[in-house]
């Protein structure tokens, strides 16, 4: 499994309270790559889910070594520009009365 990438700006990356997000980016260091970064109030445990679903490589026959393509890779088999990859998702904000009650 790839580790969690954050991304590495001159100027950081804007990000709401409770906010995830997943984008194409560059950093010295590591190149060109996707990036999770978290934003206050969330964990990288969150943006590591975001990593399992996005980019994880799992094994069809461990025997035979074969493993599934990752969403990434289908995405890129498909014809899809993953340098214009953009995906925010937003924490629910629940308020102090309802925390608690089964809907």
């Amino acid at each position: 499994m790839t580790s969690v990438k954050r991304l590495r700006r001159k100027r950081p990356m804007r990000m709401k309270d409770g906010q995830l997000s997943v984008s194409w980016g560059y950093t010295r260091e590591m190149g060109e790559d996707i990036y999770y970064t978290n934003g206050p109030g969330t964990s990288s445990c969150d943006a590591r889910l975001l990593d399992h679903f996005f980019g994880f490589i799992k094994p069809v026959r461990v025997l035979d070594g074969e493993t599934e393509p990752t969403l990434l890779d289908q995405l890129k088999e498909r014809g899809y520009d993953l340098k214009t990859l953009r995906f925010t998702i937003q924490k629910i904000k629940v308020n102090s009365s309802e925390k608690g009650i089964a809907k």
